[in-house]
């Protein structure tokens, strides 16, 4: 990292930090429209949201906050990746590494009170099998059996993506499997960027060097700012790269993260899309957000005021 560079972070740290105290990230979406598209928003994430634990530093952990932790900072994008273990048992998984939580607590115990906590906000759930083989039907029909039993009424299901208003106090699905309800991304490809009608993604994981990563990104940046209002734009930051071939994931975030910052503090408005991160905090959630909540048109917005509260 070059001084200029490192002195960046040190301003962002200084200036941005007392306004995240006093701008909570857990319903910062309630100053959002709810007649425009879910689309138009910039939503911070996580890649491998529940990936807390690994055999070997570096190879598998992605994040260092619980879920919980994610979504009161403004996360509102999650990355689940679920094992299937059986009809009734889905557990998250990196890989081959459990990482020690069920699908049932984590939507009984954090994202459903999160919701009833804060209507205002929603929760885009990307979901895929990893681990396991079973596909369609089984993996879908146990998706869909812990959808019915808990709360099915907080779950938007459809396949169109839905305004800001159709998806306060929900789960969106963004499905990631052959199934029949959720907004479809079961072609989803491994290691890549692609296009479909309500997607454009850039999910190149596997890196020669963070420069070639970081490059993949701001191109997926620039598309989301100047292209149709109408597609998720999903940028993940994430990703590793290869030592003596085994995966480094802290090789790329500790490269990218701070990149990251500096970008989002330097070009404060307009759209990024989804924004899923290795290691997410506060500070490139609120820059993340704000982006469009403090940058936008009054036909996005209807109220923000930056350093507190918006009208509740």
């Amino acid at each position: 990292m070059t001084r200029i560079q490192l002195r960046a972070i040190v301003l962002i740290s200084v200036f941005v930090v007392p306004v995240i105290v006093r701008s909570a990230g857990n319903y910062w979406m309630e100053a959002a429209r709810s007649d425009s598209s879910l689309t138009e928003l910039s939503i911070p994430g996580t890649h491998n949201s529940c990936a807390l634990y690994e055999y070997y530093p570096g190879t598998a952990k992605c994040q260092d906050v619980s879920i919980r932790d994610q979504l009161n900072m403004g996360v509102q994008f999650l990355d689940i990746r679920l094992n299937y273990g059986g009809p009734k048992l889905l557990n998250a998984y990196h890989g081959y590494i459990d990482q020690k939580q069920t699908f049932d607590d984590l939507l009984t115990n954090t994202v459903q009170p999160f919701l009833k906590k804060n209507p205002s906000e929603c929760v885009v759930m990307s979901i895929k099998e990893e681990n396991s083989e079973q596909g369609y039907p089984q993996f879908s029909a146990a998706v869909n059996d812990y959808i019915q039993k808990y709360c099915p009424a907080m779950w938007y299901l459809g396949q169109e993506i839905p305004t800001v208003g159709q998806s306060r106090g929900k789960i969106v699905l963004l499905r990631r499997f052959q199934g029949d309800s959720g907004i479809d991304a079961s072609e989803w490809p491994n290691n890549t960027t692609f296009r479909n009608r309500f997607l454009a993604v850039e999910d190149c994981y596997d890196n020669s060097s963070a420069e070639t990563k970081w490059k993949a990104i701001t191109e997926n940046f620039t598309a989301a700012r100047k292209s149709n209002l109408n597609r998720f734009y999903i940028t993940f930051t994430s990703g590793y790269q290869k030592v003596l071939g085994i995966p480094r994931i802290p090789h790329i975030a500790n490269i990218i993260n701070p990149l990251l910052t500096q970008y989002l503090s330097t070009n404060t408005s307009g759209r990024y899309g989804i924004v899923p991160m290795d290691f997410v905090d506060a500070i490139k959630c609120q820059l993340v957000y704000q982006s469009v909540i403090s940058g936008s048109p009054p036909d996005i917005i209807s109220t923000w005021q930056l350093g507190g509260e918006s009208k509740r």
